[in-house]
């Protein structure tokens, strides 16, 4: 992975990352929160991101839709929220998270603090690229700012190395490594 972006012959620091990106068209798109009118394409887009993690982590995850009655849950659950990226009336990305604190008193070692989780985080395949990721995680910095969380947390397969890409230029550091040693049978 190449880190630095300047092309040193040149001087040109934005030379580089125009090459193999996808033409910007130019959109309005707003986001907000969700509501339930919004829920059939939120399954649909959650179908998308989890045939990819099935793909990459079949021993885990499968690609099935939310649970009947789970949104509706979140929608009511003050700790949760569901922000949705919406395109000329189209929803084409959304965004899950949760307050979280931690806790001291099951383990004295661990810091108090509060902390947004992003459970998850899928834009349309059709748009991606676009920078509809971006302008979603700005409001989920924003919901974070506003719950008083000192970061954004989130879980990501190691095969996702676009995602992985979006969240290190997004800010995102790594914290822990999870690691898997199957059992033989």
């Amino acid at each position: 992975m190449q880190l630095n972006v300047v092309d040193k012959r040149r001087r040109k620091p934005w030379r580089r990352l125009f090459i193999n990106r996808k033409p910007r068209r130019w959109f309005n798109m707003i986001i907000r929160r969700a509501t339930q009118d919004d829920f059939p394409v939120i399954q649909k887009l959650r179908i998308q991101l989890f045939d990819l993690l099935a793909e990459w982590m079949p021993d885990t995850f499968r690609s099935v839709p939310y649970p009947d009655g789970l949104l509706a849950q979140v929608l009511e659950d003050e700790r949760q929220d569901l922000f949705v990226a919406v395109i000329d009336e189209r929803v084409v990305g959304y965004a899950l998270v949760r307050d979280e604190t931690v806790d001291t008193q099951t383990d004295p070692a661990l810091l108090p603090m509060r902390y947004t989780y992003l459970l998850d985080f899928c834009v349309d395949s059709a748009h991606r690229g676009r920078g509809i990721g971006r302008r979603l995680f700005d409001q989920v910095c924003v919901y974070a700012r506003e719950h008083q969380a000192a970061c954004i947390e989130l879980s990501v397969a190691a095969a996702n190395t676009r995602s992985i890409d979006l969240y290190k230029r997004l800010g995102f550091t790594e914290t822990i490594h999870r690691m898997r040693c199957p059992l033989d049978s």
